[in-house]
């Protein structure tokens, strides 16, 4: 019996180019990273703020939820990662938020952002 050879995959990160936050409501976006193997990976979320980045999930002002990775058919891994943002974190305009992903097949962090 053989077993089948393991291909380490980069993933694929997608997240909305733009969101709409409304006032006095909270919105959730969504980073969906697909096909990675092996299975470890770590997503953080980052507010960017003109000239201020700081990390989501600290504070009030946003939370962040990321799922266990799911085993795919092919043998790769999927997972996704929400920010919740309420609309007192968009002061003056909009703001980047940034999905930032680590996995053993990128040199340095992925970041992929969207405007809100």
């Amino acid at each position: 019996m053989t077993c089948p050879s393991l291909v380490i995959r980069t993933p694929s990160v997608l997240l909305p180019d733009k969101a709409a936050v409304t006032e006095g409501e909270e919105k959730t976006i969504q980073c969906v990273i697909t096909g990675f193997y092996p299975k470890k990976v770590l997503v953080t979320w980052h507010i960017q703020n003109g000239s201020n980045t700081v990390q989501a999930g600290v504070g009030h002002l946003s939370r962040v939820c990321t799922e266990m990775a799911d085993h795919n058919p092919d043998g790769t891994y999927s997972t996704r990662s929400g920010i919740t943002l309420h609309s007192s974190a968009v002061i003056d305009g909009e703001i980047h938020v940034i999905c930032r992903v680590e996995h053993q097949t990128y040199s340095w962090p992925y970041n992929r952002s969207g405007f809100c």
